[in-house]
């Protein structure tokens, strides 16, 4: 697979809670609008959310209803349904109840104007099986969203989604250190699926200057599907840059 046919993303847990092995806070508001800015400025398109992603998904409404028509229109959204955020306890609550997904879509689309890509976050066989998930994708398709994808964890649940039909992508953690997923690419290929890649530098085990392109390369050099996407997660702009600058190295 040619490196260009894959695109660099940014994932946008970081910026809206508390999150990694260290537990980091998320970075002052002025930070994550420098954020979203420097990904812009450097071509990125994808931009992953989640409400479970605490004020995440606000933050990106904001930023993206200050953008000119013409650039929010290339930007591609994708967020997720089935995880909660609760701000009260600032913790979150996983339910594919189709009331609660139907809900938590009409707040996602009010955040955000647009969803391009609906995920199911927290996908396991059970869920995949539901009438739930069929009410919810076909609510979502009223409302004008054409492009799902599941997020998964496991192997089973992986394939199951895949047997579907139901989505046009799947999102799993894949790198030099967590290599589980990678027998299914030539799958996803199979079905026209794409793959979103995170945790692609193992929630920082591969993120020394050294390390990070190297760390890009492994996954580039894995039988990607065409138009798959990796996403970087960080509420660095110093950071993004670092594995902007790695990324492109490869692909240029």
């Amino acid at each position: 697979m040619s490196p260009t046919s894959i695109e660099l993303g940014l994932g946008l847990l970081s910026i809206g809670r508390h999150w990694g092995v260290r537990n980091a806070p998320p970075p002052p508001h002025e930070v994550a609008l420098r954020l979203l800015q420097r990904a812009i400025a450097s071509n990125i398109r994808y931009f992953d959310t989640a409400p479970a992603y605490g004020d995440s998904e606000k933050i990106l409404g904001t930023f993206l209803s200050e953008l000119p028509k013409k650039e929010r229109n290339q930007i591609i959204i994708l967020t997720k349904v089935g995880e909660l955020w609760q701000s009260e306890n600032r913790t979150t609550q996983v339910c594919h109840k189709a009331d609660k997904m139907r809900r938590s879509i009409d707040l996602s689309l009010e955040r955000l104007t647009k969803i391009d890509v609906l995920q199911i976050h927290k996908t396991n066989p059970e869920v995949l099986r539901s009438t739930d998930l069929l009410k919810s994708i076909q609510y979502a398709k009223d409302l004008g969203i054409s492009s799902f994808g599941a997020s998964v964890s496991d192997l089973p649940t992986a394939e199951l989604a895949i047997q579907t039909g139901l989505f046009e992508w799947l999102q799993f953690p894949f790198n030099a250190n967590n290599i589980i997923f990678s027998n299914i690419f030539h799958k996803l290929a199979k079905n026209n699926m794409k793959a979103l890649i995170n945790r692609p530098l193992a929630m920082g085990q591969l993120a020394a200057p050294d390390q990070i392109k190297r760390a890009f390369a492994f996954i580039l050099n894995s039988p990607l599907p065409t138009g798959s996407v990796i996403l970087t997660g960080t509420g660095s702009p110093m950071h993004l840059q670092e594995n902007i600058d790695a990324f492109s190295r490869l692909t240029s």
